[in-house]
């Protein structure tokens, strides 16, 4: 995502690899979107906020991983130690689906098991 003044001269620098980023790195040199605007400061505005709620939306991301390999992890141990059976991991999992009902990602798998 980008804002410029030129937009053959930054296609031209992106399908000549000159630009570093997401084009250079996985060869992508197709244009599939652009919007003409009159104002620049505010198409650099908009391009702020939406870089940073990819940003947050990452964050967000890993730490969701990080607790669903916890969670797994913290499962996994207390069937080495407690005895635990395989029917608790469905068992925690339908626990989280039912006190959080409004995510989808409390399934088996995602709990590490």
């Amino acid at each position: 995502m980008g804002v410029t003044s030129d937009l053959v001269k930054r296609v031209w620098a992106h399908k000549n690899n000159l630009v570093e980023g997401f084009t250079k790195r996985y060869g992508v040199h197709q244009l599939v979107w652009y919007e003409m605007h009159e104002s620049m400061e505010f198409e650099d505005l908009k391009a702020r906020v939406i870089s940073a709620r990819i940003c947050a939306a990452r964050a967000v991301n890993r730490d969701l991983i990080l607790l669903y390999w916890d969670i797994g992890h913290g499962i996994v141990e207390k069937q080495k130690t407690l005895g635990w059976g395989d029917a608790v991991v469905e068992m925690v999992a339908r626990d989280l689906r039912r006190a959080f009902p409004a995510s989808q990602s409390f399934s088996p798998d995602n709990l590490g098991a």
